[in-house]
């Protein structure tokens, strides 16, 4: 581990589409696991025991090897990058990092040129290996998800950043450099809401700014067939038409923004094309999401009313999309 930790961070470099620190985030824990390698010290161990169910002796630490953004080819030659690649004398473990942004997707040519959609995790099950060697895969995120992996055999599990911050919470460094670490990645998490999250006083008020919210989206919705849907990581509505829901508005509890989702494969072509109608993004082969931000609508500077006919235009707008190609 010779490299300096400010030389790894340089080399992210932010721009206007990309926030490294998703990327710092990593660097910084695989440091501290490559100084405990270095150093012998218990953390690596209570990190492997904690998240993969190892139990790793200091005695075996010389055949491990901690990277980032490792290059392996999947069976179809694909290039594949797992933020994590811990390897052993007889093991893979490939660790997918997220802080806030969420699962990529990749289009797959099959054998027959159709193509598949496949997200991150499964692109690494596809990864080929020495066979001589097995692999296991896990997920580190900052927030709760409800993907299913039941095509992966090598998936093992979800991590959360919260585990990470208490496993070195309650580390005690073996020496004033280990400790001094350890003290400036806890702030450094506390400072990016990777611990567990307390709920303040702000509640009360949040939760009556949240049900006035969908109030008015009630009330814009009385012309449109719906149906409610809510999960852990979202709150809205489908929109139903023809016994099928080529559509779904609401929040993914992000504060600054809403969203209308459009599922139909005419919709979201057509908004892949014409990506300047709506702000928003083509998340995979069939779904186009479009936002209504709050502060670029100015949202909350408007009374009651005036909120009430911005929200309506955008919705409208979305939904009679949807009507002209549905």
């Amino acid at each position: 581990m010779n490299q300096s930790i400010f030389s790894i961070l340089s080399t992210y470099k932010p721009t206007e589409d990309i926030n490294p620190e998703e990327n710092y985030s990593t660097e910084l824990l695989v440091y501290l696991l490559n100084n405990s390698l270095e150093r012998e010290s218990p953390l690596f161990s209570n990190f492997m025991e904690r998240f993969t169910n190892k139990n790793i002796n200091v005695e075996s630490y010389p055949q491990f090897n901690i990277t980032t953004q490792r290059l392996f080819y999947t069976s179809r030659n694909e290039k594949a990058f797992p933020d994590i690649t811990i390897e052993s004398d007889e093991h893979y473990y490939f660790i997918e990092v997220k802080v806030e942004s969420g699962i990529n997707y990749y289009q797959v040519v099959n054998s027959d040129e159709s193509i598949t959609m496949i997200n991150q995790i499964q692109k690494y099950q596809d990864i080929g290996i020495n066979p001589d060697k097995s692999k296991s895969l896990f997920l580190l995120t900052k927030y709760a998800h409800e993907m299913s992996f039941e095509t992966c055999p090598d998936f093992k599990s979800h991590l959360r950043w919260s585990e990470v911050y208490k496993l070195i919470e309650s580390y005690k460094g073996i020496d004033d450099i280990e400790s001094y670490l350890i003290s400036e990645m806890k702030k450094y998490m506390e400072d990016k809401g990777m611990t567990i999250p307390k709920v303040s006083y702000e509640l009360v008020k949040g939760m009556e700014a949240l049900n006035n919210l969908f109030s008015q989206l009630d009330i814009i919705l009385e012309g449109i067939p719906n149906a409610k849907s809510f999960g852990a990581e979202w709150l809205g509505y489908y929109i139903v038409m023809n016994g099928k829901k080529p559509g779904w508005v609401g929040t993914y509890y992000e504060g600054n923004r809403l969203v209308f989702e459009h599922h139909d494969e005419k919709v979201v072509n057509y908004l892949k094309n014409n990506p300047n109608q709506f702000k928003g993004e083509f998340k995979k082969k069939d779904l186009y999401i479009t936002y209504f931000d709050f502060e670029e609508n100015h949202y909350f500077c408007l009374n009651a009313e005036s909120q009430l006919d911005t929200l309506k235009k955008w919705i409208n707008d979305n939904y009679n999309l949807i009507k002209e190609m549905f």
